[in-house]
């Protein structure tokens, strides 16, 4: 393999991976929550990171203290708030539908930074917008959301906080805060935020099986997260941004065969739209630092 190709292949082939382990963890959330809370899921799966991280912290001898205390606490609660929409809404519609407006999250991101007049965004990056919002409003008709009415604004919320925690992330990047240390934060903070919740609503969890889903939950997050940086460790940041939307179609596909998802025409026109404008602002970041994901 000659590495023009090694370096295209590989970094597509390890985002494939990553897309596929969180469209099944996605599955497994939809299947914990038939008796678990989201924030309870969305607790276990923190706390799961938090002592992954943690781990590889103290292997390394890292420093773990930060001179940007604000700024990772505000990400932690954005970003625990964007993970708990996310699962919340994953209970209320299909798998494909839920995960769909979830990646709104860089959509947002770019309008967000062109408000804020942050950056002048192309005219490329313009369109990929519009054509998102476009996607966004089919999802959102009334003709189409139906009874799912609450389950995709809520998922849509996740996709708006996503879109301002991934600018809290990208200053954080720009402030020189390694990323390592960045994602131990964040998964301290919804550890703590998610521990406080079920301290007022009590936990739920009391049977084998949902020790099993809530574990393979952060095995499966866990996993996701090291093949995603793998994929951005090859340079150029836009093959795997662009893959990483397979994970619609993979979580579409598991919906449909577990789940027995149907979506109307009209709604995979909408999700083709939400792709192809995450595809669109992609290729307008290739230049900028590799978003998490949830």
């Amino acid at each position: 393999m000659t590495p023009s190709v090694r370096n295209v292949a590989l970094p597509a082939l390890w985002m494939l991976v990553a897309s596929a382990l969180f469209a099944a963890q996605a599955g497994l959330v939809k299947a914990a929550l038939e008796s678990l809370s989201a924030i309870e899921v969305v607790f276990y799966r923190s706390a799961f990171g938090a002592v992954a991280m943690l781990a590889y912290v103290l292997l390394r001898r890292d420093r773990i203290l930060t001179r940007h205390g604000g700024a990772q606490l505000a990400l932690g609660a954005i970003g625990w708030i964007s993970l708990l929409c996310y699962f919340a809404a994953l209970g209320l519609l299909p798998l494909g539908t839920a995960t769909a407006l979830n990646y709104t999250a860089p959509i947002f991101l770019t309008l967000f930074v062109a408000l804020l007049g942050l950056h002048r965004p192309r005219a490329f990056a313009v369109g990929g917008v519009m054509v998102g919002l476009a996607g966004v409003w089919l999802l959102l008709k009334p003709s189409l959301a139906g009874q799912h009415w609450l389950g995709v604004w809520i998922a849509l919320f996740s996709g708006v906080s996503g879109g301002f925690a991934y600018l809290l992330l990208s200053r954080l990047g720009n402030a020189g805060e390694p990323e390592w240390r960045t994602s131990l934060y964040f998964s301290a903070v919804g550890t703590v935020l998610g521990g406080v919740a079920l301290l007022v609503l009590g936990a739920s969890i009391d049977t084998g099986r949902e020790v099993a889903l809530v574990a393979s939950i952060g095995v499966l997050a866990t996993l996701a997260q090291l093949a995603m940086a793998a994929a951005y460790s090859y340079g150029t940041p836009l093959i795997p941004a662009t893959f990483s939307y397979a994970a619609v179609v993979f979580s579409s596909l598991i919906g449909t065969y577990f789940w027995n998802d149907r979506l109307a025409l009209s709604a995979w026109l909408a999700i083709g739209l939400v792709i192809a404008s995450g595809i669109m602002v992609s290729v307008h970041r290739a230049g900028g630092s590799a978003p998490g994901r949830s």
